[in-house]
């Protein structure tokens, strides 16, 4: 074979390469989109929603929590302190944790409110969302095997990703979209090495159990109570915690959603993640 042809058939032994591959990212990107309006429709459904959860004010808890701050700021101002006193970071510090405390006290009522209000009563739900943990976990734990490819920067938690399977492993189990809740953590949390800015799990009504949250970072079922005070642990500030709990509408993917949207699934760093589990949600593929 003289040089000429070798060239010739490098050349189109590449040609042939580049159109299998492009006709890949095709295929995959097409299987993306059908995947995922699928399931953000599904998951998107309308129901009657309870204002206090789904207020204006709760669209953008990002927004909020900075808000709920520069408030607290703006009231350690206004009082008088010594400056020379040593213990002042530390004082302003538990005045901040104290007024924080407060506003997360303030998140029960919201739910109390729904629970008198709601025309439903509670169904027992807790073996069903024992079974979403655990189907939730066995998959993260796949997924790690890959976590590096994913996430080269081993900084993205995923906390999100993990709700959204448990929301949509309750919703075909068949309970109801108002039996169903986020609970975010917003401030700065620092878990296994990596600092987070918020987390984020569901949070299912049972009617022997009360609130229970089913987050695959632990083992078991939580009270809501009893994961609050868990994940005050992870505070950079603990134990006087900055984190502030939200109760919110489960349709959220992050602190600034409204509901789950495609643009938001698409990103970048995010696609490989969501393209895995939406084969795993749909039983399309195994990783």
């Amino acid at each position: 074979m003289n040089i000429a042809n070798f060239h010739r058939q490098t050349l189109f032994f590449l040609f042939l390469f580049l159109a299998n591959f492009l006709r890949a990212q095709d295929f995959c990107e097409d299987q993306f989109t059908k995947m995922w309006t699928v399931i953000t429709e599904f998951l998107n459904e309308e129901y009657i929603m309870q204002p206090e959860i789904t207020d204006e004010s709760r669209h953008d808890l990002f927004a909020t929590y900075k808000s709920e701050i520069d408030t607290i700021e703006k009231k350690w101002n206004t009082q008088e302190h010594d400056e020379s006193n040593k213990e002042l970071f530390r004082e302003k510090n538990n005045f901040f944790a104290g007024c924080i405390k407060q506003n997360n006290n303030s998140e029960f009522p919201r739910l109390e409110l729904f629970q008198k209000n709601n025309y439903q009563n509670f169904l027992d739900h807790r073996s069903i969302a024992q079974e979403s943990l655990q189907s939730a976990k066995e998959f993260s734990q796949k997924i790690m095997q890959r976590q590096y490819e994913i996430d080269p920067t081993m900084q993205i938690g995923f906390c999100f990703a993990r709700a959204l399977h448990v929301h949509y492993l309750l919703r075909k189990a068949g309970i109801e979209q108002q039996d169903i809740f986020k609970v975010f953590a917003l401030g700065d949390l620092y878990v296994d090495g990596r600092f987070w800015g918020f987390h984020v799990a569901i949070v299912i009504r049972d009617h022997n159990a009360g609130y229970l949250v089913i987050d695959p970072m632990k083992e078991e079922l939580s009270q809501l109570s009893e994961w609050m005070k868990w994940m005050e642990k992870f505070s950079l500030k603990y134990p006087a915690s900055h984190l502030r709990f939200y109760i919110a509408d489960a349709r959220k993917l992050f602190p600034s959603s409204k509901c789950y949207s495609m643009d938001e699934l698409r990103l970048p760093h995010l696609k490989e993640y969501f393209f895995m589990l939406g084969c795993e949600l749909l039983d399309i593929k195994k990783i």
